[in-house]
């Protein structure tokens, strides 16, 4: 342990107990005590928590843990052999070195149903909070394809996890299990390829998501009105972008909020709106209202 967190990175010259591109730690990948029981484990992460938090006090601990519940606290288990695992959420993220609690879910490999796994997101999000009272992160969730039926599941997660987290404060959180290249095997069914066509809408899907979780944090979201996908200019794709929206079921971009599809600034997001950004576009036409050549607050 002590080998990695002061190691140096060749490339910069920076010990990773040092480095700020590292967010934090886990103490191990999905740690079990099946012999040995809960007890057993809780000893051994208070032990290792201390261990790295008195090399590394810079970066935030976890346990890496897939979060299932003890004997005793059974019923919240989605699954009733996850209690014979020697692994307890509320416990093994109680020490005061854990600075927040981690979780995993694998519905095909738990045969769990979507309303299971949204159960099973919704029971930790609500314990970390009120029982641990820590932020909690989602550090593993893998779906399986058909493409379109992982991208329900996904879009399921984040809505479940967004409910959780609180304005302005990084409450919750969640991680994809796993992007590849594109020369990686998919050894495990799970694989997300960032640059392949036929993932593109999974890709898109999680750049959504975050630009979201991040507009949470940040607070109201920021806009320039007019621009529809919100890439930072007023065009023809921001009307194309309006008329997909209003007419073909398209998502606003994440993150935008409504205010940036009023175009004309009515107070409705209707086909006027594209048609004034047409105009305007084209060099005929009046500059949107304000918010326009800058960012204003806006409500998601």
């Amino acid at each position: 342990v002590r080998k990695v967190l002061t190691r140096v990175n060749t490339f910069t010259g920076v010990a990773y107990m040092d480095d700020p591109a590292i967010f934090g730690w886990e103490l191990a990948n999905e740690p079990r005590a099946q012999e040995k029981g809960v007890a057993t484990l809780n000893a051994w992460i208070g032990e290792m928590a201390a261990h790295v938090k008195g090399i590394d006090s810079k970066h935030i601990l976890s346990t890496g843990s897939e979060g299932f519940y003890g004997p005793g606290a059974s019923r919240k288990n989605a699954k009733s052999w996850m209690s014979s695992n020697g692994v307890d959420f509320i416990s093994n993220h109680s020490p005061a070195d854990i600075d927040f609690a981690s979780y995993h879910a694998y519905p095909d490999l738990w045969s769990l149903t979507k309303a299971e796994t949204l159960d099973w997101i919704d029971v930790h999000m609500s314990d970390a909070k009120n029982l641990i009272g820590k932020p909690v992160l989602l550090g593993e969730i893998g779906k399986q394809q058909p493409i379109a039926t992982r991208n329900e599941w996904f879009q399921a997660a984040y809505g479940a996890v967004l409910d959780s987290l609180a304005q302005r404060k990084s409450t919750a959180g969640m991680l994809l299990w796993i992007t590849y290249h594109a020369d990686y095997q998919d050894y495990d069914g799970f694989g997300i390829y960032v640059k392949s066509a036929a993932h593109a809408s999974t890709v898109a899907l999680v750049r959504d998501a975050v630009d979201v979780i991040k507009s949470k944090l940040a607070g109201s979201p920021r806009f320039i009105r007019a621009d529809a996908n919100c890439d930072g200019q007023v065009d023809l794709a921001d009307a194309v972008r309006t008329l997909g929206i209003l007419f073909k079921g398209q998502t606003a971009s994440a993150n935008c909020c409504s205010e940036a599809l009023d175009s004309n600034g009515d107070g409705a997001a209707d086909v006027s709106d594209a048609v004034y950004t047409l105009i305007f576009a084209y060099g005929s036409g009046a500059a949107p209202p304000a918010p326009y050549q800058g960012c204003g607050e806006g409500q998601a």
